[in-house]
């Protein structure tokens, strides 16, 4: 005598999809990607309506302990749920990769929604963001970390002895300097 399980269905005014997208839970995040960073939105953010729908645009999405890829002109699915093995903390897109905080931190490949790389994270960490496919920054008690996969560990706090606590701009600007 169980009730069957009903989908939730998703729908983004702004996109005007021709049906909901069925998900299993109600979406813990939501991100529409157009592209380039500046032009990312989230999804409680009014979105100009394109005349034309460009075939890299999507929508990414954490519905229950998974990682959904949705078609920006539908929001039909078009890659395989990847699963983040717990409730979603954190999504983010940045040159196209998808950052998903779940048990782990997954990076994943935003065209194919394969992972690229994993790694353990604390769980007092509380913000993320990606600097590249192989550097994720983190910030816990107000400090922020950095994980590069070149030595596998969360590294920071202190950057450099200038700095005691580093804004996230700055940390940023500092991976991307060849010498750090």
């Amino acid at each position: 005598n169980s009730d069957p399980h009903i989908p939730y269905e998703l729908t983004i005014q702004e996109l005007n999809w021709p049906k909901p997208a069925a998900l299993p839970s109600k979406p813990s995040h939501v991100i529409i990607y157009t592209g380039s960073d500046d032009e990312n939105k989230d999804s409680n953010q009014k979105i100009a309506k394109d005349s034309f729908y460009n075939p890299d645009y999507c929508v990414v999405v954490a519905s229950g302990v998974c990682i959904y890829k949705l078609s920006y002109r539908t929001g039909q699915r078009i890659a395989s749920p990847f699963c983040i093995g717990s409730k979603c903390r954190h999504l983010s897109v940045s040159a196209d990769v998808v950052l998903a905080v779940g048990d782990k931190c997954y990076v994943l490949n935003l065209e194919s929604m394969q992972c690229t790389m994993s790694c353990e994270c604390p769980n007092d960490f509380v913000n993320f963001g990606i600097v590249t496919d192989k550097i994720i920054i983190g910030h816990s008690r107000g400090k922020f970390w950095i994980y590069d996969s070149s030595v596998n560990s969360w590294v920071g706090g202190v950057l450099t002895q200038d700095f005691d606590d580093a804004s996230m701009e700055e940390i940023e600007r500092f991976s991307k300097m060849k010498d750090h």
